[in-house]
């Protein structure tokens, strides 16, 4: 019953925004039908859904999302786990934060896409690399966030595991970290969005698959088409992505999140 609240809450939310896309989209085809756009880069929406259909179908552009969203998700599935662990110590321990922070905050402001050149040469081109840069673009909003809700547990909390005598183990398993999963979650997802983001990045400066490599491919060789396909699944597999996420969210805090029970 739960889910299926938050399933109809999600989506009526969310109805206004598709509302809008659709409009705008039947205003860009009305254009295209009636000649008052006739840019041969900028094709009918009715055309592209129909060329990214069949891209599709004939597996060609399938074959290249299966392959990004394994680097995507292997990058992220280590960046949870470095980054939560990390985040963790670091709002636990003040000796941790002051030896790690420096560090975190040094790496954190370089745009991972500058890194990926010093990547391949430790790495080389392939699997390893595309991992890598996924895990270094997810493993910062996963970490901050976790420390800062580490780090923002209320005293009364801290004074009550305090109290009880509960261990470090103990401590973070049962106050802490319950109290800073809003918090971590966010991190979470911020940390999912550009490990997608970054692997597309990757595929484009040195890859040779994946929906990165096809939509640079396609834009070099002319097929503006088949680019549109790649941006299209790219668009659609994101925002995918992040309602899953969200639902899974919802479905786990929905003792922080009051919005769902009234739904």
């Amino acid at each position: 019953m739960m889910v299926k609240a938050m399933l109809y809450g999600f989506f009526k939310t969310k109805a206004l925004g598709w509302t809008a896309i659709a409009v705008l989209l039947a205003i860009w085809q009305a254009g295209v039908s009636s000649g008052l756009v006739t840019s041969p880069e900028l094709p009918g929406p009715v055309h592209l859904m129909d060329v990214w259909y069949h891209e599709l179908l004939d597996q060609t552009l399938a074959t290249e999302l299966i392959k990004t969203l394994g680097w995507t998700l292997s990058g992220f599935g280590l960046a949870v786990i470095f980054g939560v662990s990390i985040g963790i110590v670091m709002g636990c321990s003040r000796i941790a934060n002051g030896l790690l922070e420096p560090f975190v905050e040094l790496i954190r402001p370089v745009p991972i896409s500058a890194l990926i050149p010093l990547v391949i040469l430790f790495v080389g081109i392939g699997f390893k690399m595309k991992l890598f840069v996924a895990l270094l673009g997810a493993v910062f909003p996963v970490l901050i966030n976790t420390w800062s809700g580490v780090r923002g547990v209320s005293s009364t909390l801290r004074e009550t595991a305090t109290t009880f005598g509960l261990n470090w183990v103990q401590s973070v398993t049962q106050v802490y970290f319950p109290a800073a999963s809003p918090a971590v979650f966010t991190g979470l997802r911020l940390g999912l969005a550009t490990a997608l983001v970054i692997t597309v990045v990757s595929e484009m400066i040195a890859g040779s698959s994946g929906v990165g490599f096809y939509i640079l491919s396609s834009q070099q060789s002319l097929g503006v088409d088949q680019m549109y396909a790649g941006l299209i699944t790219l668009a659609l597999v994101g925002y995918g992505l992040n309602a899953i996420f969200v639902l899974i969210e919802r479905w786990t805090l929905f003792w922080a999140m009051p919005d769902v029970r009234s739904v």
